[in-house]
């Protein structure tokens, strides 16, 4: 009787709560919380059946999360839940989470994530790919690290990572906006632009495809600054090798977000 009284309460969604401590609204975030483990769970059970030859099923999957955070927000009552209307934001995070988990135990590195975005499944490191499309993820694009000396107001945080992290917020806690839905872009430090620069013989260019097409020298910004403060250090993926370069110089930049 045990077992069942357990089986079923994990299907009742925020009901499930309803004797529990904490307010309202505590009761339907430990609702959601729930339903993303049991989305976790469900997508790896699937994703198994996947690689053993069978065709996942996805759909119920995802199917029954929206119907979970749906009758949490409902059971709660209107404007009790912390975030209200967000299944669809947070089932992107999970599915990206689960994606990348899969492509580790495949031995994948580099993961694409379809959004013009890279996962590093080594460092948990976010990368913008590159394009060839006039917009800001352009590989001709060129930046300034400084528009004086030492300061990081050049071009690569003013132009760059601010329409990258263009977002606006709703009660001050729902972001929405920002590239591939994140507001926390930033110029990689240059020990993680080394990450994705490996040894790559025969000769350059060392960058795995997956992150776009490069640009025409391909030396690109890092946010650590070098041995003098009016200096930063850059990678070179066109001809390999970094070294530092004044910060009101012109130069490429790959955003880059996350990590373990």
């Amino acid at each position: 009787m045990r077992l069942v009284g357990i089986v079923v309460a994990a299907t009742l969604g925020w009901t499930t709560f309803a004797g529990a401590a904490g307010t309202a609204a505590d009761r339907c975030e430990a609702s959601k919380l729930h339903a993303a483990g049991k989305k976790s769970y469900c997508r790896a059970r699937e994703a198994a059946k996947g690689v053993l030859g069978h065709v996942p099923g996805y759909a119920k999957c995802d199917a029954a999360f929206v119907a979970a955070f749906a009758k949490a927000e409902a059971g709660a009552g209107s404007g009790v839940c912390p975030t209200q209307g967000d299944a669809p934001a947070l089932e992107t995070h999970l599915d990206a989470a689960g994606d990348a988990v899969l492509a580790a135990l495949a031995g994948t590195r580099f993961v694409d994530n379809g959004d013009g975005t890279v996962t590093d499944t080594q460092t948990r490191l976010v990368w913008e790919q590159k394009t060839d499309d006039g917009t800001l993820h352009d590989k001709d694009e060129l930046y300034t690290w400084s528009n004086g000396v030492e300061a990081p107001d050049g071009t690569a945080f003013t132009v760059f990572l601010g329409g990258l992290n263009n977002c606006a917020s709703a009660g001050g806690y729902l972001y929405s906006g920002g590239f591939a839905g994140h507001c926390d872009w930033r110029l990689p430090t240059i020990t993680e632009l080394w990450t994705i620069f490996p040894v790559c013989p025969p000769g350059p260019p060392c960058l795995d495809p997956v992150f776009g097409p490069l640009g025409v020298a391909s030396a690109y910004w890092s946010g650590t600054t070098g041995s003098d403060p009016a200096t930063a250090w850059f990678v070179h993926y066109g001809v390999g090798g970094g070294a530092e370069a004044d910060k009101n110089a012109f130069g490429y930049v790959r955003a880059v977000r996350g990590g373990w």
